[in-house]
């Protein structure tokens, strides 16, 4: 069976529309996951455009059992590259066992120590053997849940580089092209190798903090 090349804007449309419905049940309901991993691939190729850069126009969703999970294709639907997503939650939260339950207590408490999870699946993902393949993390802890003080990009950028020199996390190992991070509403996209660059966000304070 062929796998079809679909269009990343009408997908995301299609996954947008749904959440209306279903709300949060997109989070909380397995058979939803593929819709979910279609909204973070659509918001992520919505901030490349936004951002003016070379954005993918399709994409073939790969079978669970054939990582990684997307093969992206251009307006002439030459292939361009591969993509693996995967999200991060708070560390005392656990997806598989909000699908068991139903159900998300989502509580927030400002603490940088929410973002332990990140460091713990980026190490995990840098040992993955992936080539010609970008990474996208989907970053679901808010603002709210890590610092009260600062901008989402910068507390990750010193967050980071922090993990690099105290040599909890060595890019020098990493196998993707790219490693990219979105925010948990899909509004900014931060990339974290093989440089540090803020792509895009939609606060236009933000816009004017360049890193060094």
């Amino acid at each position: 069976m062929q796998l079809i090349k679909k269009n990343i804007k009408y997908e995301l449309k299609r996954v947008q529309e749904l959440i209306k419905s279903i709300k949060g049940e997109i989070y909380l309901n397995q058979q939803f996951k593929e819709d979910l991993e279609w909204w973070v691939l659509g918001r992520f190729c919505s901030s490349l455009d936004n951002a003016n850069r070379n954005t993918p126009v399709y994409a073939i969703k790969r079978k669970n059992t054939n990582p990684p999970d997307f093969e992206l294709f251009n307006q002439n639907k030459d292939g361009i590259g591969l993509i693996e997503v995967t999200e991060v939650l708070k560390p005392e939260r656990k997806r598989s066992d909000e699908y068991k339950n139903n159900t998300n207590n989502k509580k927030y408490k400002a603490d940088k120590k929410n973002l332990n999870s990140l460091l713990l699946r980026i190490n995990d993902k840098l040992l993955s053997k992936f080539y010609n393949t970008d990474l996208l993390i989907y970053l679901n802890i808010s603002i709210f849940d890590i610092s009260n003080l600062g901008s989402w990009h910068w507390i990750l950028y010193n967050s980071i580089k922090n993990w690099v020199e105290e040599n909890k996390l060595d890019f020098d190992i990493c196998n993707y092209n790219n490693i990219f991070i979105l925010d948990s509403n899909g509004s900014r996209l931060f990339k974290i190798y093989p440089i540090y660059e803020l792509i895009y966000t939609h606060d236009d304070k933000e816009r004017i903090y360049r890193l060094t």
